[in-house]
């Protein structure tokens, strides 16, 4: 009958102790400590403390989000930091950008994958570009675009002017 109370005051006592250290181990083993740009492969690695560990994990987003297990681990609120950064990147990369000014109005535009020449007035006319663009450079564009138009209708209204009034010999010149 001791035996018994002392195997249950020990059963009681054991598993006390592992109730409070199973509160004391978190839910999510990795924390998010860090982020940095690794300039080799060009992309965004992650540094996550883990609990209980003296040891930091270092991985990029394709590896967490193909890893259930990682995903399992890795705090809720980290996952949504990250995502929401990786979305910013992409949006930056697929960005179009001018990468070189030609003559005649064209410009040579290009986002993280591919590059395309396009006219001025094209750009400007088209809102699905214009919505892609950086703004300084769509600014370039404008600019220019519309400095070429205004020349144009300049020398249009001086081949005008100078049609109408040769034309007309009726002008009576003043001499001082």
């Amino acid at each position: 009958m001791i035996l018994k109370q002392k195997f249950g005051v020990y059963n009681f006592i054991v598993n006390l102790f592992r109730k409070f250290f199973r509160n004391l181990q978190p839910r999510y083993q990795l924390s998010l400590d860090d982020k940095n740009y690794d300039i080799n492969s060009k992309i965004f690695k992650y540094r996550f403390k883990s609990y209980w560990d003296h040891n930091f994990i270092v991985l990029s987003f394709s590896e967490i989000k193909n890893n259930k297990q990682i995903l399992y681990n890795i705090n809720p609120h980290d996952l949504m930091t990250i995502s929401v950064d990786e979305y910013i990147n992409q949006q930056k990369f697929n960005m179009l950008r001018i990468s070189e000014i030609l003559r005649d109005n064209k410009y040579l535009i290009s986002d993280g994958s591919s590059q395309q020449i396009f006219d001025g007035d094209e750009i400007c006319e088209n809102i699905l570009l214009i919505d892609r663009m950086c703004n300084v450079d769509l600014y370039k564009i404008a600019y220019s675009t519309g400095f070429v138009r205004g020349r144009s209708i300049s020398k249009l209204f001086g081949v005008y002017r100078k049609e109408k009034y040769e034309g007309n010999n009726n002008i009576v010149k003043l001499n001082i």
